[in-house]
């Protein structure tokens, strides 16, 4: 009987353990890329951009500020790279946006010591705060006004827009998975 209890014991910490890594594994996904399958991405070469939403004044991302014009112009920057072009007398296959958001982010990371049977002592502990910033890159079909294409990641910033080599690589890092390799 003690045997039999054993073996079924076995398997409820294995699952345990690979639910946590599973779980641990969302918790870190911190950028994706979702796509079209149906697309062909062959046929888009000349790309405009979409009128962008206002943004609440003061914000780091307003619309025409500092960083909403460092960002454009590295997305620019990076379809030139990868070959393709911005409509000027000329229609545009796909249409490009993006949207972002940063927030303020504080870590509290505490010591708890265990005095006695149900008596523990927390020691202070560190106070982390830091901006996070989520940046969205969206593509749609020019004839269609469908999404073909998006691609978002989610980093730490610590000083947001002063790092113009920063933002090229994000923008870089993103870009290299458009179109997608089918």
């Amino acid at each position: 009987m003690q045997r039999m209890m054993i073996s079924r014991l076995i398997p409820v910490p294995a699952i345990m353990v690979l639910a946590g890594l599973f779980v641990a594994g969302l918790a870190a996904a911190e950028n994706g890329v979702k796509f079209d399958r149906d697309a062909d991405y062959s046929g888009y070469k000349v790309y405009d951009w979409i009128e962008q939403k206002k943004r609440p004044e003061g914000s780091p991302l307003a619309v025409g500020g500092a960083l909403d014009t460092k960002i454009r112009n590295a997305i620019d920057r990076q379809l030139a790279a990868q070959g393709f072009s911005q409509a000027i007398d000329q229609e545009p296959d796909f249409l490009v946006s993006f949207d972002g958001a940063l927030e303020q982010v504080t870590d509290i990371q505490s010591q708890r010591y265990k005095i006695a049977s149900g008596v523990s002592w927390v020691a202070e502990g560190d106070i982390n705060s830091y901006g996070k910033g989520t940046l969205i890159i969206t593509i749609l079909d020019a004839g269609t006004d469908k999404t073909i294409w998006s691609a978002w990641t989610r980093k730490k910033v610590k000083n947001p827009g002063s790092s113009d080599k920063r933002i090229e690589k994000t923008i870089k890092q993103l870009l290299s998975k458009f179109p997608p390799k089918l």
